[in-house]
């Protein structure tokens, strides 16, 4: 769930939305553009808890992942039960992940930020 600063901070903004609808005297399009307000901020706590949401699981794999990594670079490197890859292996493994994560993280990036 957002927390009270990130909802009220929306509903500030929301709130300084000047619209011709709400200069109106009409009763009707108050409550129409009242609603729209309240669905635009339903909108966005709802798009903030899913971020949140798979931030953390996309962080979890990532550092899953590296450690897995890291893990065979140490088994091979010292040759824990005799656990030996090629070098090129070892240069593809880490070229590949290193490759990945950064990709991975610019995408989440760009959704998590976007312009």
């Amino acid at each position: 769930m957002p927390d009270t600063e990130t909802i009220e901070a929306i509903r500030r903004k929301l709130s300084k939305i000047s619209d011709p609808q709400t200069q109106s005297t009409d009763d009707n399009k108050f409550d129409l553009n009242k609603s729209l307000k309240e669905f635009q901020l339903q909108e966005l706590q709802d798009s903030h808890k899913l971020r949140k949401k798979y931030c953390d699981r996309i962080f979890w794999l990532v550092t899953v992942w590296i450690a897995l990594i890291l893990l065979i670079l140490f088994l091979s490197g010292f040759q824990i039960y005799k656990f030996k890859l090629d070098s090129s292996v070892l240069i593809t493994i880490s070229t590949t992940t290193t490759i990945s994560v950064l990709g991975l993280f610019a995408i989440v990036a760009k959704w998590l930020f976007p312009k």
